[in-house]
């Protein structure tokens, strides 16, 4: 452990360059030190560091040897793959005040894509930052160089903190600047500037994106339907945000990738919306209470949030065709690192007015969190209460244990599918053990058991247990399990609840866009057979990505077959385009559809954009497809600053 004591016992050095192209002559470096699968300071795919800063930004310049190839697929700014650490990235955690409770957090993938968000003990918050990266790829290394603006940071003149991570996807290995069990801005390597030498910047600016769309739909009253709206920003450093929209459109947003649930239920899918995602982990409680994708319809929406050091604060007001207007309103409070308080209130036109407290503790030297809500339905007087304990650390035992109370008539329109059930009683516990050693070995057993009960008559909606073991060697991997239901809520539409299912599960893991999967389920299923098949893989090759899934289905009431293909292909120009294609036949029916939806998109900036989105929809229910939806939108966004 000595190189664990050397690290600790002195400060990072930033040298003071003129120009950041100077960081390529700097001699000193430091190693990251490889923490997953075992901790070992002198890693064969090793990573040097070189740090410095500019009278305008923080330079870093990293080289990461690499023997058996560079995965990465993502060429989308803030891509989940980057956000998922599921393809070969560096990552930087920059914590700019001396408490180090917030920090900016960075990522870069081989191909150059950005990842930028803020890192804060009340939630995770979009950033935006005018980063400059340049990347170069050899056949066993590849080197990111990084530039981080000033102006782009909100910072106090102390020491500042610096964690730097690596993922290797291929084989899951993870390397660190500072090893430790917990990525956060608490566990980073001090450094301090010369904050003379720094150039002072305005921290703030006001931008302004108009937008003009021409949507054709034959199906539609009027074929050629323009119209037209705006979004105006004004963001103060890097914790405040004032976000107007009018007649959002949202053409350029993917489709869904289609789940097949064996639940019954309808599938909670997550919200895509830039208005809605950027600022949403603020909204994070234990159980949500605001669904945002039900807004389907939204006229024009108004939002504020505020992050700092000890707090958040969150109000969103927005009027929808469907649901009306409504308001949600949401503070957290930190008085020390491991603890925060939270409330969240509802007001809308519907009648959902909706007050609620939560509390969070977190133990880090034991991994170990702690979380409680209580709730309230003010016009219907209906109450939810909710706790959950839960130890995950990066490898070894983790385990989850949650219990809610919640009464009749707490459900609507606005948090439906957040939950599916009210009038209930439900408890859920589950351990894991997870491990990975050396020669890129796993090993991981996973065991839970939930119940649901009705509140009045303590009868059975729902209960489910699982023993799934799964291993292998990376990037391979294989799992069998058992799986038992019972489905009450479905008592009376089928002559019987009972769910008894074998898993077996094979996988190759690369990377986002370089894996391959397959899911077989067998047993019985509602008093008949049940037989379900899920296979997908998704393939990079010269810079294209694209993903297959497939779905097969049968039981005495389903006899459902759904291929899906998705991808992104980047064409001449800097033009991108996302095509989707689903393919169902529901036999059961005797129904077939035919979907296809693209988009096309030309984006400059992060503001302005050119889309073409294309959406067709064939249907054939005996008697040869018919085309039932023929939609094409075009539009144009300019994003202009005012203030800069």
């Amino acid at each position: 452990m000595f190189w664990l004591m050397f690290l600790l016992s002195f400060n990072l050095t930033f040298h003071k360059l003129e120009v950041p192209q100077q960081i390529l002559t700097v001699k000193d470096h430091l190693k990251l030190i490889e923490v997953i699968p075992k901790v070992d300071s002198m890693p064969s795919d090793s990573s040097q560091i070189y740090l410095g800063y500019t009278k305008d930004g923080l330079v870093f310049y990293v080289r990461m040897w690499q023997k058996e190839g560079i995965n990465a697929s993502s060429r989308k700014r803030d891509s989940d793959a980057l956000f998922k650490q599921a393809e070969d990235a560096v990552y930087f955690f920059v914590s700019t005040t001396s408490d180090r409770r917030n920090a900016y957090y960075i990522g870069v993938n081989p191909l150059g894509t950005i990842l930028d968000k803020i890192y804060t003990s009340n939630g995770i918050t979009e950033w935006d930052a005018n980063i400059k990266v340049k990347t170069h790829r050899k056949s066993d290394y590849w080197d990111a160089f990084v530039f981080v603006p000033f102006k782009n940071l909100s910072y106090t003149k102390s020491p500042w903190g610096l964690q730097v991570m690596r993922v290797i996807s291929k084989n899951a290995h993870i390397q660190l600047l500072y090893p430790t069990k917990e990525l956060s801005p608490r566990n980073t390597l001090s450094f301090e500037l010369d904050f003379n030498y720094i150039k002072k910047t305005r921290d703030y600016n006001l931008y302004f994106v108009p937008s003009t769309r021409i949507e054709r739909n034959p199906f539609a009253d009027k074929t050629y339907q323009f119209s037209s709206g705006f979004t105006t920003r004004f963001k103060k450093g890097s914790g405040d945000l004032l976000d107007f929209t009018y007649k959002p459109d949202f053409s350029e947003v993917e489709a869904d990738i289609i789940k097949v649930d064996i639940s019954r239920l309808p599938v909670n899918y997550p919200e895509k919306r830039p208005f809605f995602v950027e600022g949403k982990s603020i909204l994070n409680l234990p159980i949500g209470l605001i669904r945002t994708r039900n807004l389907a319809y939204p006229n024009y929406g108004l939002k504020f949030y505020s992050v700092s050091d000890m707090s958040a604060f969150g109000i969103w007001y927005v009027d929808d065709d469907s649901l009306g207007t409504v308001s949600f309103t949401r503070i957290r409070y930190s008085p020390s690192k491991n603890l925060s308080f939270g409330t969240f209130l509802d007001a809308n036109s519907i009648g959902y007015n909706v007050v609620s407290g939560d509390i969070f503790y977190a133990l880090r030297k034991y991994s170990l969190t702690a979380s409680a809500q209580f709730s309230r339905r003010l016009d219907q007087s209906s109450n939810l209460i909710h706790f959950a304990v839960n130890r995950n650390p990066i490898q070894g035992f983790l385990f989850r244990l949650e219990g809610s109370y919640i009464d009749s008539a707490f459900i609507s329109p606005l948090n439906m599918l957040n939950l599916y059930f009210d009038g209930v009683k439900s408890f859920f516990v589950a351990a894991v053990y997870k491990k990975f050693s050396e020669n890129n070995r796993y090993f991981g057993v996973h065991t839970n058991y939930s119940v649901t009960r009705d509140l009045y008559d303590n009868t059975l909606v729902r209960n489910r247990g699982m023993l799934y073991f799964s291993g292998g060697k990376l990037p391979y991997l294989g799992g069998i399990g058992y799986i038992t239901q019972d489905l009450g809520y479905l008592r009376g539409y089928y002559p019987e609840t009972r769910v008894n299912l074998l898993m077996l599960a094979l996988a190759y893991q690369i990377s986002a866009w370089k894996n391959m999967y397959v899911e077989f389920y067998k047993g019985r299923y509602l008093g008949g057979d049940l037989k379900k098949v899920e296979g997908g893989f998704a393939v990079s090759l010269y810079g294209v990505n694209l993903g297959f899934k497939l779905d097969y289905f049968k039981s005495n009431y389903d006899d459902k077959r759904v291929a899906q293909v998705y991808g992104e292909i980047p064409l001449p120009y800097k033009v991108l385009l996302k095509p989707y294609l689903n393919y169902t036949d529901d036999r059961m029916l005797n129904k077939k559809k035919f979907q296809l939806n693209g988009i096309l998109a030309y984006e400059p900036s992060a503001f302005s954009g050119i889309y073409l989105a294309i959406n067709r929809r064939y249907e054939d229910e005996g008697m040869g497809f018919d085309l039932k939806q023929d939609k094409e939108v075009f539009k144009v966004q300019l994003g202009v600053y005012l203030i800069r």
